[in-house]
């Protein structure tokens, strides 16, 4: 008789021991590598929505226009509502040439008004969203809230600030009706804008905790290329084109 051998018991522990400790050790890196490629995805996306917002700003800064007596071309004197910059309320509403419009059911237009300024979120009052609006129908003020496409260029916006520069110093106000600006482009427009970004968002979630938050802030200095009057105003020092 040839006597068969097989696992003993203990041996069959200590093999499936083993197999579990390499399973376990090979679940927490995956799940780590998982962690942190959430985390550079949210992080990137957030960067991306700031960047996508600034330049959003900045390119409708660049076509502000105002018509003057010596350039008509435009042919706006039959809008009801006449083109203007101004800062109100902290509402940045100005008139912008040269936009493309895909606007549904409007005046297909180069010429619009439009309007920046952030208000509390309505399903989180912790939070701040910054809104875009455009119009380019002309005919009603873009201040009334039922005015224009209204469009969320971020949803958890920190800080949204403008500065102004008039030939000697940047200002907090501009209104081209006012006495001192009147019929006047700014020349150039500081944009600052800073935006929450999350940090291990997904497994936040998951735990059903509140997660850690970090400010991204852009800061731009946008040039006017129609600015009335720009040719005499002075122009900054090197200095003055930094933010503090």
């Amino acid at each position: 008789m040839i006597k068969q051998k097989g696992f003993t018991l203990l041996e069959i522990i200590l093999a499936l021991s083993i197999l579990s400790t390499i399973g376990i050790i090979t679940i927490n890196i995956l799940s780590d590598q998982i962690a942190t490629r959430q985390k550079l995805g949210d992080l990137n996306t957030d960067a991306h929505s700031l960047d996508a917002a600034l330049n959003r700003i900045s390119k409708d800064l660049q076509g502000a226009y105002l018509p003057d007596s010596k350039n008509t071309s435009l042919n706006l004197s039959y809008r009801p509502v006449a083109p203007q910059f101004y800062l109100k309320q902290e509402n940045l509403i100005f008139f912008t040439f040269a936009f493309q419009s895909y606007i549904s059911g409007s005046n297909q237009s180069n010429q619009a008004f439009v309007r920046y300024y952030t208000d509390t979120n309505p399903n989180d009052s912790s939070k701040r969203i910054l809104y875009r609006v455009v119009d380019t129908d002309l005919v009603d003020s873009i201040e009334g809230n039922d005015i224009g496409l209204s469009q969320i260029l971020l949803d958890d916006v920190e800080s949204f600030h403008v500065e102004f520069w008039d030939g000697n110093k940047y200002v907090t106000d501009w209104d081209t009706q006012a006495n001192d600006t009147q019929n006047k482009l700014p020349k150039l427009v500081k944009v600052h804008l800073s935006a929450y970004s999350v940090e291990n968002k997904g497994q936040a979630q998951l735990n059903n905790k509140d997660w850690k938050k970090k400010i991204n802030t852009l800061d731009s200095i946008v040039y006017l290329i129609n600015a009335q009057g720009q040719q005499e105003a002075n122009k900054p020092t090197w200095a003055e084109y930094k933010w503090n």
